[in-house]
């Protein structure tokens, strides 16, 4: 009987710990899969006053399943890419970060994602954001 109930407390543990390695491959949320095109960028002065505007700039990016990233810009900084290099990085899900590997360096990006908005936050003093929207 301690045989039988030891076998069964070994078999629960072995399903409930999974592969997380495997479950870290794939998002659980497949919304953020997908095109997403720049709408606006915030760039504070240093004061506060920092609000949200209309951006100019065409810079497209791509989330793939298995949390590649690759864009025309902002992934290296905030600008498109110079002479129309690709740009690319991987989307972390346990941490909420873009990472790539800008001139050999690594830079990361942090992600807000909600609905059909995505916002990446650069490494500045004040905040430096900017907002894309899902492309339907």
């Amino acid at each position: 009987m301690k045989n039988l109930l030891c076998l069964i407390l070994l078999s629960i543990l072995a399903i409930a710990c999974g592969d997380k390695e495997q479950d870290d491959l794939f998002f659980n949320e497949g919304d953020i899969v997908g095109n997403w095109r720049l709408i606006e960028t915030l760039l504070d002065p240093g004061d506060g006053s920092g609000v949200y505007k209309p951006s100019t700039l065409n810079v497209n990016l791509e989330i793939f399943d298995d949390g590649s990233v690759v864009s025309n810009g902002m992934l290296c900084g905030l600008g498109e890419s110079v002479n129309g290099q690709v740009q690319q990085g991987q989307f972390y899900v346990e941490d909420s970060l873009i990472t790539s590997s800008c001139d050999s360096l690594p830079y990361s990006l942090g992600v807000n994602h909600i609905d059909t908005i995505l916002i990446l936050s650069y490494p500045c003093i004040e905040p430096c954001l900017v907002k894309f929207e899902k492309s339907l």
